[in-house]
């Protein structure tokens, strides 16, 4: 059975066993964003009730914490992650896909340094154009390299339009899956 046919089938089983939904489905939904049903929901909380006992519970030398999601944006500025916590991006024009252009150069030896210049990661991408290819649909036509920073921007408190004023960021952890 194909890895597509096999997720179709855990997905149609969770759906149909009240374990997972589509979120907003009624309205078309988004595609990978799933609600916890009342299955899911104990499942979940007994994954983390599991995971809690082995990582925190059972050794003397760790104390759980749980903070809030958002981290003052002084914080990620001290840390380097609004500077530099960012991955050099570029778009296949033909399939729209979003690809990771040190990867992309990675598949033909060509090593690009996360701490090189737009500029730089653009040249060698130029360069290099004629031997990359698109993972999806196989074509060499991407768009110029741009910095994607990582941190998930909010405006917390900041009722104007502008969210370059006084910005939030998620903690990089809330970002991920368990």
């Amino acid at each position: 059975m194909a890895a597509d046919k096999k997720m179709e089938t855990i997905v149609s089983f969770a759906k149909r066993r009240g374990f997972v939904y589509p979120s907003s489905e009624i309205y078309g939904g988004f595609n990978g964003v799933y609600d916890y049903g009342p299955y899911g929901v104990q499942l979940a909380n007994n994954i983390k009730a599991a995971w809690w006992k082995a990582m925190v519970q059972e050794h003397e030398n760790i104390v759980g914490l749980d903070s809030s999601i958002f981290t003052h944006p002084k914080v990620w500025e001290a840390s380097g992650h609004v500077g530099g916590f960012s991955d050099p991006l570029t778009e296949c024009r033909e399939c729209n896909t979003r690809l990771r252009v040190d990867h992309l150069l990675e598949d033909v030896d060509v090593f690009a340094d996360e701490k090189m210049s737009e500029d730089e990661i653009n040249a060698l991408l130029t360069e290099n154009m004629s031997k990359l290819r698109c993972p999806k649909c196989g074509k060499s036509n991407f768009a110029p390299a741009r910095r994607f920073n990582l941190l998930v921007q909010s405006n917390l408190g900041n009722f104007t339009s502008d969210w370059t004023k006084d910005p939030t960021y998620l903690r990089g952890e809330k970002r991920q899956g368990i």
